[in-house]
Formats: C-alpha cells, structure tokens, sequence
C-alpha cells in the first residue's frame, strides 16, 4: 500500500475554508438541522439548502432574521 505525506499546511488550507461558514458555526454551538428545523417550524431539508446557501435571497433573511429573533448566533 503506497503511503501519501500531507504537509501541514496543506491540511489546514483545506480545513480553514470551511471552518467559519455558517453550519459548522451553529454546530459547534449545538444546533444541528433538525434542532434548526423545530425552532423554526421548517423541514430539515430546507435548513440544510439554507446552510448549502441554495435558498432564495428572500427566504434566507427571513431565517436569518427568525434565528436573530430567537437568540441563536450568526
């Protein structure tokens, strides 16, 4: 089995693209799509296009603005 070398930087490149969006963000903070889901009387599939950013510019505030409203950090 051939063995691959990452060099560190490489691996933290890659890791720190994704470390701030949004969903890792309310992750480490406990909410995950289905917590998401029930705060906001909304289906988890639509939570998780909200946290792809695959939503309507429109509906996108509106649940920015509803977890605003409740508490929940951005």
């Amino acid at each position: 089995m051939a063995s691959i070398i990452i060099k560190p930087g490489l691996k933290s490149i890659n890791l720190a693209k994704y470390i701030n969006a949004l969903g890792p963000r309310l992750t480490r903070h406990g909410y995950n799509a289905k917590a998401l889901a029930e705060l906001l009387d909304t289906k988890p599939a639509e939570i998780r296009s909200f946290l792809q950013g695959n939503l309507t510019p429109a509906r996108t505030q509106e649940l920015q603005n509803s977890l605003l409203a409740i508490g929940i950090p951005l």
